[in-house]
């Protein structure tokens, strides 16, 4: 079975390329026949590759006329088409409502999505996937069963532990907080996770980077299990993250951000 790829142009917040290239290499390793294609593209090899594959993964539009383009090549597709709605279309924000977050990014992707609702359901067979439950909540209300909830991973292949021991290490990369994507989980996981181990180590790596006041709890953690939790709020060369995963059990991967992602990645 061939899986054509496709990621629209960059989002001014840039991320979507090693999420895409995790998924491609999971396909791959399932015998998946993947073509990976991405702006700019000749319409000439974006139709041919459309036109021989069984199923196509189209991530990141952020700019009107590459969404115009696609859903006009895709009039004619029979095949199954599955959308994935990067990033963040709904937000909520402490003692706030749920609101739509009023950025290029998220109304390019409603209005891909109202696009594609009008387009004839018999010709083109639309499916979504989305990255929080917020959205997921959203766009079930419209498509029912039609969308999909997947939140963005990181390849757990790219770090093997080196050592173990009586101590279960787990390292959390935090950077950079950000609200209900961040360092606030973490706050809310460590007492559950301190609860639940007895014998544990806990690495936090901030990157030196995100909200101030989030990080600040976080030290706070550190000084009252001083021989749990470690907060690295400094930001790390790849031979020093890889030296810190070698010697871990398990990696929490919560920041909203792909930069620091990377770094772990490379790491």
């Amino acid at each position: 079975m061939k899986v054509v790829i496709f990621k629209g142009d960059p989002s001014p917040y840039g991320g979507g390329t090693t999420f895409l290239q995790s998924l491609a290499r999971a396909l791959r390793s399932n015998g998946y026949e993947v073509v990976f294609l991405s702006e700019p593209c000749a319409l000439k090899t974006l139709t041919g590759e459309f036109k021989d594959s069984d199923v196509m993964i189209c991530y990141g539009y952020s700019k009107i006329h590459t969404m115009f383009r696609i859903t006009s090549i895709l009039k004619a597709y029979k095949r199954p088409v599955l959308y994935i709605l990067g990033g963040t279309i709904l937000i909520r924000k402490p003692n706030r409502p749920l609101y739509v977050l009023q950025n290029t990014e998220s109304l390019s992707k409603l209005s891909l999505f109202r696009l594609l609702l009008r387009i004839n359901s018999n010709s083109l067979r639309p499916y979504f996937a989305v990255h929080n439950r917020n959205d997921y909540s959203l766009l079930r209300g419209l498509v029912g069963n039609n969308v999909f909830l997947m939140p963005p991973a990181v390849d757990t292949q790219a770090f093997r532990p080196m050592t173990r021991n009586g101590v279960f290490t787990i390292v959390c990369n935090a950077a950079p907080a950000s609200w209900v994507k961040g360092t606030d989980y973490l706050l809310r996981i460590i007492p559950r996770v301190l609860h639940a181990l007895k014998e544990v180590r806990i690495i936090i790596l901030t990157g030196d980077l995100g909200i101030i006041h989030f990080r600040n709890k976080l030290k706070t953690f550190e000084k009252k299990f001083p021989s749990k939790i470690r907060v690295i709020d400094k930001w790390l060369s790849p031979v020093e993250v890889a030296s810190i995963l070698g010697k871990s059990h398990l990696l929490v991967f919560p920041s909203r951000f792909e930069g620091f992602g990377i770094l772990v990645l490379e790491a």
